[in-house]
């Protein structure tokens, strides 16, 4: 631990790299939300869509319809959000990563599915 400064050793990547705004409101324009994740256990499938700029905000182009809360964005932050998985390597691979015979949670309910549809 550094007394002068916080720091950590994990090597962290941004799903949304160059987000300009998700709070906007009459004294604040910037970035507050984020989601980190380390690119070497994890691979990004999807990314909600965030608004990049005001007028994407504002499509009725009411007057201060810009800031958050309003109307049509119900919260005073935008929503973020993605979809992750595990990076999966060889099975001998050291790094940590997810085994290249280990299956999701998701892949293992499509398999019980497929065998219970045989099962019929």
């Amino acid at each position: 631990f550094n007394t002068e400064r916080l720091t950590h050793t994990f090597k962290f990547s941004s799903i949304y790299e160059n987000i300009p705004f998700t709070n906007i409101t009459s004294d604040f324009v910037g970035a507050l939300d984020y989601i980190f994740y380390d690119q070497e256990k994890w691979m990004v499938t999807h990314e909600l869509h965030v608004p990049t700029s005001f007028n994407e905000l504002n499509v009725n182009e009411t007057k201060g319809g810009h800031l958050l809360p309003s109307m049509h964005w119900p919260s005073d932050h935008l929503p973020i959000g993605a979809h992750l998985s595990f990076k999966k390597h060889a099975n001998d691979c050291a790094c940590g990563c997810m085994p290249a015979e280990a299956r999701s949670i998701f892949e293992m309910a499509e398999l019980r599915k497929q065998i219970m549809m045989k099962g019929r």
